[in-house]
Parts: C-alpha cells; sequence; structure tokens
C-alpha cells in the first residue's frame, strides 16, 4: 500500500468534484450534545479539502486543518480561501504540532483509518483542552439501498489497487470503542445524499 499521507496527490481534483460533503445535522448534534458554541477552536484532523472543516467555519468556529499531503492542503486552503477563521496546518494525526491544551474539539472527516490509532489518542489528548470532544466522522456508501452503490463497490472491489486493505468502508465498533475508553463512544447517523449526472 502506498504511503497514505501522498497516496492521494494525484486525485485531489477528483476528491474536489467527486467526494460528498458533509451533513449539516453533524453541526447541530455538536450543539445539543458536546456544548458546541461559535467561539469553539477546532482541529480538523486530514482535512484535505476542507469540506468537514467548512462546516464548522460556516456555523462560526476558528479551525485549524491539519493536513500532511501538500496538494490536498493546497486545496484546502484555495477552498477555504474566503475564511479568516481558517489556519492551515502541515502536520499528521500523530504530530499536529499544534500547542498544548489548544483545542476544545478535534474532528475527522473519513481518514481516521489511515491514521495510527494508538499515536493518534495520544496526540489528540495532548492538544485537547478539559473536556475536549473527538469527533470521528465517515461518509459510507449504503450498498444495501441502491443497486448503482452496490456495483460502484463491486468495481473498486475488482479492481481497487488497496483498497481492500482499507477500513474506509467500515466502522468498526469495537475498535472504536478501545480508542475512546474508558470514556463512553456514542454513535450518530445521518442520511447524506448526493446527486449525481
Amino acid at each position: 500500500m502506498d504511503n497514505s499521507k501522498e497516496r492521494f496527490t494525484k486525485t485531489v481534483q477528483d476528491y474536489i468534484k467527486y467526494r460528498p460533503s458533509y451533513p449539516n445535522e453533524i453541526v447541530q448534534v455538536l450543539i445539543d450534545e458536546c456544548g458546541l458554541t461559535k467561539d469553539k477552536v477546532i482541529a480538523d484532523i486530514g482535512s484535505g479539502t476542507g469540506f468537514l472543516s467548512k462546516l464548522f467555519l460556516d456555523y462560526g468556529c476558528v479551525v485549524y486543518g491539519v493536513e500532511p499531503n501538500q496538494s490536498m492542503r493546497e486545496a484546502g486552503e484555495d477552498y477555504l480561501n474566503d475564511y479568516a477563521n481558517f489556519y492551515t496546518i502541515n502536520g499528521s494525526a500523530e504530530a499536529t504540532t499544534l500547542k498544548d491544551q489548544s483545542m476544545d474539539i478535534v474532528t475527522v472527516g473519513t481518514a481516521f483509518h489511515w491514521f495510527d490509532p494508538e499515536k493518534s489518542r495520544i496526540e489528540f489528548k495532548r492538544i485537547l483542552k478539559s473536556p475536549g470532544w473527538v469527533i470521528l466522522i465517515w461518509n459510507v456508501r449504503n450498498v444495501e439501498q441502491s443497486n448503482l452503490l452496490e456495483d460502484y463497490e463491486n468495481l473498486i472491489r475488482r479492481f481497487g489497487t488497496d483498497y481492500c486493505q482499507s477500513v474506509a468502508e467500515r466502522f468498526d465498533k469495537s475498535a472504536m470503542a478501545e480508542f475512546f475508553a474508558p470514556d463512553k463512544m456514542r454513535v450518530r447517523s445521518f442520511d447524506n445524499k448526493q446527486r449525481l449526472n
């Protein structure tokens, strides 16, 4: 498998054009359950092209987008150029370069499966204020309810060079519960439709 920090360099434009964003309901859940307010500072780890960061920037938060891939980071900077409260960081989940206890919330949008879980956990604890929140988010295809998505899933399983080695397509509750232990993990799901032509 390619180095996970460089593997998306050649696909940045495809991400911008074809990857779905994230449902707005995420913000409301964080308001209701995590005390999200506009004065909170968020570290969006593996921020990529900036889709998840944008949700929190639109709400009014300060967001530090931490992204190790230069091409993805530059795409995110371009996409979020109009936001004065967005700061881009050349760092990784295991070494963000952010200051100790400087973040209220850590978010990860469809990237956690590329991280070293134990090193990331240590780093997240280091940068989070107490109490802090870690929010792991995935966009996953609902192959049970769509023939198109089922066919697409089969296509990338057959011809993808390393898709089956990735855990992006599944949410492993036991592994996630272990990551959050001794704290309790909460799970929420939302429909997130993407229109195709």
